[in-house]
């Protein structure tokens, strides 16, 4: 299937300059710099784009200005993946050793046990988190795996579900080492040629020959400002470097929606988004080999969410109605951007995108049972009594602490009305809660403390 090429919306959609309307007025409300906005129904496509790419420079954003679209990439990765299953290349449950003997990922069991499965559904329980620059060679995916060996995984294999940027990196791996080549060149024979997809880069170096945005974070007095950093290093290509246009993220949409269209049989396809696993987070309610997967009053739809430096992107595709939506934004994301969604999707196909969380009124019932300190590689949380307020503590540090974004700080936490989901209210934003699931097998004193999609551990000690 060629890249798709943007035209008029069918008329159960919208129209472009309804489209455009929206979208600028996201861009407004929202304090973002630029956004690019791709809808896809029955096979038509239409593309608008709003603001500027950088601040500082204000060079217009186009619908072909390219966009980091962060972890949505993975979803290229566990393509890639699947079609070494369908060549009879790789079967998803046998060990990931049988095709890099080396693997070493501080702890041997898992080591000699994680599987492709286990690495596309975010279940091995691999340090996910680890960000070291390994340099810009061709050897740098091959390095940024050995590192794994010196980290302890965060659970045991299979036991719960972790987002795991890591476990991207060896599959990764595997696809450049089956291909004889780097990860990058493997994913531009693979999914980029057989899409027809002719702008796309993977870092600096190509995206500024092509009109790229730059990541915006707040700045002192909250109104954005360019990022230092433009991306991640070049070892994090698996788990989310690609930087595209929105109209031909939805070309690779459109071959899933079409059961794999060039990129793979109708049966793999479907098992992409097929659900393995249940997620204990806020970020889907099941998750298949790659895809995230939400259940909306009855509607499944699946996806990806990406964020990079400064940059935020979302992909939603609807099976049932071969509806696909993506979003690119060079900036902070908050309630306009969730409007803007929520409409088009509901005019669209109907799909009803749940609201932002909001917290019961009250304070936290039974307090004691989350009291405790939680951690993951660069981050400690201490959930405590503030007097009678329930409130978390996040302390960053090592190479996480030097990500744009990320930082340490303190939040209350407030009930949902349901056991173990609390909302932290998150400092220096407008009304935003962070959703903390809190779980294990004993409910009086959970093992795990899930925020951002990654699990915390219990580090303290019962009284």
């Amino acid at each position: 299937m060629p890249a798709l090429t943007p035209r008029s919306l069918t008329p159960r959609s919208l129209t472009r300059p309804d489209l455009q309307d929206r979208l600028d007025r996201m861009v407004a409300e929202g304090d973002m710099p630029g956004a690019q906005l791709a809808v896809l129904v029955d096979g038509a496509v239409t593309t608008v784009a709003s603001g500027v790419l950088n601040i500082t420079t204000g060079q217009p954003a186009t619908t072909a200005s390219l966009f980091q679209v962060g972890s949505i990439g993975k979803l290229w990765t566990a393509t890639a993946a699947m079609q070494l299953v369908q060549e009879g290349v790789l079967d998803l449950d046998e060990p990931i050793r049988a095709h890099l003997p080396e693997l070493s990922v501080g702890d041997e069991v898992t080591s000699a046990n994680v599987t492709m499965r286990h690495l596309l559904t975010h279940t091995s329980g691999i340090e996910g988190d680890v960000f070291d620059d390994t340099g810009n060679n061709d050897d740098a995916l091959a390095r940024y795996v050995e590192l794994l060996a010196t980290l302890p995984p965060v659970h045991a294999l299979g036991a719960t579900w972790s987002y795991c940027n890591a476990g991207f990196g060896i599959a990764g791996l595997l696809i450049a080492r089956q291909a004889g080549t780097t990860f990058e060149q493997a994913i531009r024979d693979r999914l980029v040629v057989p899409l027809g997809i002719e702008r796309f880069a993977w870092n600096a170096d190509e995206a500024i020959l092509l009109g790229a945005a730059v990541g915006h974070v707040p700045g002192p007095d909250g109104q954005p400002v360019v990022t230092p950093t433009y991306s991640f290093p070049r070892n994090a290509a698996p788990a989310g470097l690609v930087t595209i246009t929105a109209a031909d993220l939805l070309a690779f949409a459109a071959a899933h929606l079409d059961d794999g269209g060039p990129l793979l049989s109708a049966d793999l396809a479907v098992a992409m988004r097929t659900p393995q696993v249940d997620c204990p987070s806020h970020l889907a309610d099941r998750w298949g080999l790659g895809f995230m997967i939400h259940d909306w009053d009855g509607t499944t739809v699946v996806g990806h969410g990406g964020a990079t430096i400064g940059q935020f992107a979302e992909l939603y595709m609807v099976p049932e109605h071969d509806v696909a939506v993506a979003l690119l934004v060079n900036g902070s994301r908050g309630r306009s951007d969730h409007a803007l969604l929520s409409g088009v999707l509901a005019d669209t196909c109907g799909a009803a995108l749940p609201p932002i969380p909001t917290p019961s009124a009250g304070t936290v019932t039974d307090p004691a049972r989350y009291i405790g300190r939680y951690s993951r590689l660069g981050v400690d949380l201490e959930v405590a009594l503030d007097g009678d307020d329930l409130v978390l503590t996040r302390k960053v540090h090592g190479a996480l602490a030097d990500i744009p974004g990320e930082e340490s700080m303190t939040m209350p936490l407030h009930p949902t009305g349901e056991v173990g989901r609390l909302l932290a209210r998150v400092p220096g934003r407008a009304v935003v809660h962070a959703p903390v699931i809190l779980h294990g097998v004993d409910d009086e004193r959970p093992a795990y403390l899930h925020m951002g999609g990654r699990a915390h551990v219990r580090s303290d000690q019962p009284t």
